[in-house]
């Protein structure tokens, strides 16, 4: 397994993406998820299934040794999806392009959109500390 540090942009960014481990591998020794903006890692086993909105989470696994094998299930809501409804089902440089006094007002609540969308995910202050 090569482990590469990502970020899925096409991934709509307040949904979740949801990640399944696979495979024969010693979690204590690899394979774990770190999630660089949140400052943890994540013992990862065979089997286990995660949800993250990887859009805005910078995160890779560690490697495992050689001869295991760890394979990733991940599935996503891609906001490209979104863009193409909101668009009427178009893309968005033909819906530019066809409709701009249109276009120009679906964009102009973007900004209250992201902070909407923020809201959906907790903060320290909502997390209850260990006992």
């Amino acid at each position: 397994m090569t482990p590469t540090i990502g970020m899925e942009f096409q991934n709509f960014p307040s949904r979740m993406c949801s990640i399944t481990t696979l495979g024969n591998y010693d979690p204590a020794n690899g394979g774990h998820l770190v999630l660089f903006d949140l400052g943890h890692i994540v013992q990862f086993p065979p089997g286990s299934t995660i949800l993250i909105p990887s859009a805005i989470l910078c995160h890779r696994n560690v490697p495992i040794a050689s001869g295991e094998k760890c394979l990733f299930f991940t599935q996503y809501f891609a906001g490209g999806l979104i863009r193409w409804v909101d668009y009427g089902f178009q893309t968005e440089a033909n819906f530019k392009r066809e409709s701009p006094s249109l276009w120009f007002a679906a964009n102009r609540g973007r900004e209250a959109r992201v902070q909407e969308a923020a809201e959906y995910f907790s903060t320290s202050k909502h997390v209850r500390p260990d006992i």
